[in-house]
């Protein structure tokens, strides 16, 4: 799998909605490139979180996000930055327990799910079977190893 490396990308966000078929995309920049604020966005049951980062002409999953748990907001940020780069309101407490709404797409056109890294480097659980960050907890994310369907927009 390739995918892009943070330090030399610029990102973007694309929200899929399954239930509606609605989609919606929003470039994200590091605090570095000016960004006063997270991009933030409110959670919708059915949504997919695609992640891509560009570099160039290519388009690619980004190879690492961490995440943080803020009470029913999820912090999403780059796996070598503090500061989120976005926000999704209210995710923890409008998607059902167990889901898991980020993905990334590869060069050969599948999509993964992020899964937590040491779960996907051991091996021991896969794609959603694992349990998000308690409250103020962060986590590493890396794009799992089992490509997911998706239908209608997501």
């Amino acid at each position: 799998m390739n995918t892009a490396k943070s330090s030399q990308s610029t990102y973007k966000v694309t929200i899929k909605n399954s239930q509606t078929g609605k989609q919606q995309s929003q470039d994200l920049l590091r605090a570095a490139d000016g960004q006063q604020a997270p991009v933030r966005v409110k959670a919708q049951l059915g949504d997919k979180y695609e992640l891509e980062a560009r570099q160039g002409d290519q388009r690619v999953a980004p190879d690492r996000v961490k995440l943080k748990r803020v009470g029913p907001h999820l912090h999403l940020m780059l796996d070598d930055s503090t500061e989120a780069i976005l926000v999704v309101e209210d995710y923890f407490s409008v998607m059902p327990e167990g889901y898991n709404g980020l993905i990334g797409q590869v060069e050969n056109g599948n999509f993964y799910e992020y899964a937590a890294e040491d779960i996907v480097t051991t091996g021991q659980a896969s794609g959603s079977t694992w349990t998000w960050p308690a409250d103020g907890e962060e986590m590493y994310l890396v794009l799992g190893d089992q490509a997911v369907v998706t239908s209608g927009a997501a």
